[in-house]
């Protein structure tokens, strides 16, 4: 009988123990986190994180699934087909305000006033000196940022009908430019600047932040609101894994160049001393310039001027509490 007891309260320790311990292990244990992005300059703190061993250090195991489309990535995070989605604001603000998607973002990037990552160029060959010389041209773009085209080129008297309109992944535009299957383009660093020592006409630099405004709030990290719920601890890990690269990036900028270069597979000749973008942590979002941006897009048509009334951007944002440790 004794024997029996000693047997029934080792089982009840183990059981007990495991009840303990089991949930910890599942919480501390290396965890996948699916990022999707297009292969562009945006994803770099996601880059820069993994190769200086912060996502690792947190036990973060990243995945990266690439797409062109900012709405395809929406739709996949939206769906928890990843976990984090690297998208342009615009998108983010036409599907969360006329379509009630919602998401959190926890990170924002801007191409700063005075220091040029966007631009126009053309063929040398093809005579372009200001936009309204696109009109019948072939005009290729990122699919990124194919809300904002119309609005460039309105503002330059021409409409999508008045060009040979061809939206593109960002890494393909530069060789058709200078194959000659595009007369014109618009692209982003580090390709602005593998565009002008390859000796493409540059017709309008800083083209987003001139049409818009600066600084211009180009892109955002975002996650579905369920990570926190279901996922804490994966979202607290991330955004400690990210606020280390970013302050690391602001000390090393050329790491981050370094980075980005090898992770586009770009020639680093070609684009050495690109410029790049500004990254702001959850506490350092500039709120008030990005509802200045929604209420931009909003004069120009591309949002609903109505449905933004109430909105507040802030309501966009992780809540600071919810990701800290």
């Amino acid at each position: 009988m004794k024997t029996i007891l000693n047997i029934l309260i080792v089982i009840l320790l183990a059981v007990l123990l495991y009840i303990l311990i089991y949930p910890q292990y599942q919480e501390n244990k290396p965890a996948p986190i699916r990022i999707g992005t297009e292969r562009s300059l945006n994803p770099l703190v996601l880059f820069f994180a993994e190769e200086n061993g912060f996502l690792k250090g947190q036990k973060l195991l990243p995945e990266y699934i690439f797409a062109d489309s900012p709405d395809e990535l929406y739709s996949r995070l939206l769906a928890k087909e990843i976990d984090l989605a690297v998208l342009p604001w615009s998108t983010i603000f036409k599907r969360v305000i006329e379509k009630g998607e919602t998401v959190k973002v926890f990170i924002s990037g801007n191409f700063r006033a005075g220091v040029p990552i966007s631009a126009i160029f053309a063929h040398p060959k093809v005579k372009v000196q200001t936009l309204k010389d696109l009109k019948g041209k072939r005009f290729g773009y990122p699919l990124y940022f194919a809300d904002l085209v119309p609005v460039i080129l309105s503002e330059n008297g021409l409409s999508v009908k008045d060009l040979i309109l061809s939206p593109l992944p960002q890494g393909e535009i530069p060789e058709k430019l200078k194959n000659g299957e595009l007369d014109c383009a618009l692209v982003c660093e580090p390709y602005r600047t593998q565009l002008i020592k390859e000796g493409m006409a540059l017709v309008f630099d800083a083209v987003l932040g001139k049409s818009f405004l600066a600084p211009f709030p180009a892109f955002a990290y975002a996650i579905n609101p369920s990570l926190i719920r279901e996922k804490r601890k994966v979202g607290v890990r991330l955004k400690i894994a990210t606020d280390m690269a970013i302050t690391l990036a602001d000390k090393e900028p050329e790491s981050m160049r370094a980075v980005l270069i090898k992770r586009l597979g770009l020639d680093s000749e070609r684009v050495a001393n690109f410029n790049l973008p500004e990254i702001e942590k959850l506490a350092g979002i500039n709120k008030s310039q990005i509802q200045a941006y929604l209420l931009n897009l909003a004069e120009r048509g591309v949002i609903n001027r109505e449905a933004i009334k109430d909105f507040r951007v802030e309501n966009l944002l992780v809540a600071p509490v919810d990701m800290q440790p």
